[in-house]
């Protein structure tokens, strides 16, 4: 690099608007069910974004529809994730939705349970003399309440 001068990173995206066009478009693949919702972004994900106009792909027609109804406040939930008013219009289009980016999806739902939990469940099992058919409603009852405690977020289970 010798002989050159440093050129800004906004002079670059002076020179290529398109540059700063395909940035936000990353920003929005990559937050995209965060941007609008977890359903939404279950059944559709962002296709491309020429000129303002951001193309989505969704999974169904009545999907397409209600979107299309949503359109405004979509656009502006969007413009406000990615901190500008770059996306001036939305277009929809039906499309196979792939599942969401990993960093997208759900948090992982805890795996066991608290030691206090676990020795209730046993508690509330000992009469049971059988032990397969005990050991069997063991593993019904935790997978229930770890189940119970990742769909209320994760915190502490309870009994």
């Amino acid at each position: 690099m010798r002989g050159r001068t440093p050129v800004r990173v906004s002079d670059l995206l002076g020179r290529r608007p398109d540059l700063g066009e395909r940035v936000t478009e990353a920003r929005l693949r990559r937050n995209w069910s965060r941007l609008v919702g977890a359903e939404v972004g279950r059944q559709s994900h962002p296709l491309s974004l020429r000129r303002g106009v951001l193309t989505i792909g969704v999974a169904s027609s009545p999907w397409l529809h209600q979107l299309t109804l949503v359109a405004d406040e979509l656009r502006e939930r969007l413009n406000t994730g990615v901190g500008s008013a770059v996306v001036v219009g939305l277009r929809f289009q039906l499309h196979a939705v792939e599942p969401p980016e990993p960093s997208a999806r759900a948090p992982e739902r805890p795996r066991s349970l608290s030691r206090e939990d676990s020795l209730a469940i046993d508690q509330s099992l000992a009469p049971i003399r059988d032990a397969a058919l005990r050991a069997v409603l063991r593993r019904v009852v935790v997978k229930a309440r770890v189940s119970r405690a990742s769909m209320s977020g994760g915190g502490a289970v309870d009994s």
